[in-house]
This record gives C-alpha cells, sequence and structure tokens, in this order.
C-alpha cells in the first residue's frame, strides 16, 4: 500500500468519526427538548388561539355602559407583548402548557411561539388554591423568566406580572 492511498483511508476515518461525533451531540442537546417517547409529530395540526380584537364604536354611537363581570378563578387572559396579541387560558381542566409544538393536539396546550429560543413545551401555568397563576419551569433550554427575574423550578405571579419564556417571548397576566 502507498502512502498516498494510506493518507487517503486515514482521511476518510477521521471525516466519519467527525461526522458520529456531531451527530452524537447534536442528537444530545435536542434531547432536552423532545419528551421521552414523542418523537413522531401529531396527526392533526393544533388549534392557535386567535387573538381578539377590540371592537371600535363608531363616530355616531355611544358605547353602552358595560358591568364587566369578574372572569372565572380558573380562567386568565396573557396577552404576548412583542404583536399584543390576547390568549384565553382555561385551567379549569387542570395545567395548561405553553411552548412552540405547532404540531401538538393536546386541548390543554397553547403554542404561543414559533422562535428558536422558546422550547416546545417550555413552561406549565396552572391556579393555586389561593387563586394566583403558577408557573413552572418544564426544564426549557433557555428558561422562564417572571419579572426580569430567572425561574428556577415555580413562581407564583398575579395579574400584571410579566414572564418571558427565552429572552424574546415576553407575555403580561392580564
Amino acid at each position: 500500500m502507498s502512502i498516498d492511498t494510506f493518507l487517503i483511508i486515514c482521511f476518510a476515518v477521521l471525516l466519519v468519526l467527525i461526522g458520529v461525533s456531531f451527530a452524537y451531540f447534536f442528537a444530545v442537546y435536542r434531547k432536552r427538548d423532545i419528551i421521552s417517547g414523542d418523537e413522531r409529530p401529531a396527526p392533526a395540526p393544533v388549534r392557535k388561539p386567535q387573538p381578539q380584537r377590540a371592537e371600535v364604536p363608531s363616530p355616531q354611537q355611544k358605547p353602552a355602559p358595560q358591568q364587566a363581570a369578574p372572569p372565572p378563578a380558573d380562567m386568565i387572559k396573557i396577552k404576548r407583548l412583542e404583536d399584543n396579541a390576547v390568549f384565553d387560558i382555561d385551567l379549569s381542566r387542570g395545567p395548561v402548557t405553553l411552548g412552540r409544538l405547532s404540531s401538538c393536539t393536546d386541548r390543554n396546550y397553547y403554542c404561543v411561539s414559533s422562535m428558536a429560543d422558546v422550547s416546545k413545551r417550555h413552561c406549565t401555568l396552572t391556579i393555586g388554591s389561593n387563586g394566583r397563576v403558577i408557573i413552572t419551569d418544564n426544564g426549557s433550554t433557555n428558561h422562564t423568566y417572571v419579572n426580569g427575574r430567572r425561574t428556577d423550578g415555580v413562581a407564583v405571579m398575579s395579574s400584571g406580572d410579566r414572564f418571558s419564556l427565552g429572552q424574546t417571548c415576553e407575555f403580561i397576566i392580564l
């Protein structure tokens, strides 16, 4: 075997080892974002909550005075600050997960962002015994922040508090 053939074989083996190493590290990195055993895409698309738009009265008619009924204790509204989209979150059926997994069919899941720094199942919202909102980070890669502070697990929130999924997807509780 000539020296040229030997070098070509060594170079090919080196390329294969680099490719396998890259694939391994990519798989380990992405595994943190995959729910165990659920690596197939879901069969039906998720329902996407439509942002609510306020009706503007015409200049001729006066708006009727309204007495707003307080929302049920297990219903909350959150507003995404980047585009002012409002989501009605019903916590009466149990914990609600927020994330970017747009192919999920779970009725207690809301796809709130398609940004890469939002994990597929980023955080979970529940109602505590005192009626306050509890947010739990689900081990997301880019963390969950409440009022600018990183939460390492669970935080309690109330109306007016801000929270963000990663650094860019920010919400306020209405």
